[in-house]
């Protein structure tokens, strides 16, 4: 249980002092302060679709009029 727990700690530990290097690399160019580009790729346009999918959930629900077939029980 012990060494489950070190293995974790010491992932998190590694995936932070990366991160740090990653945003301290980033401040020194300058890169922090300029606006990211916007994605424009197929992918991305998929995923806002899906969100906006997602979004609507519930809002605007198409009424159904489907009357059942007399001879089907």
């Amino acid at each position: 249980m012990d060494g489950d727990v070190y293995v974790a700690e010491y992932i998190v530990r590694e995936r932070l002092a990366a991160a740090r290097a990653r945003a301290k690399f980033a401040a020194f160019h300058g890169e922090a302060n300029q606006a990211s580009r916007q994605p424009t790729g197929f992918a991305h346009r998929l995923l806002a679709l899906g969100r906006s999918f997602v979004k609507r959930r519930g809002q605007r629900r198409p009424v159904l009029d489907v009357r059942p077939e007399e001879g089907a029980r």
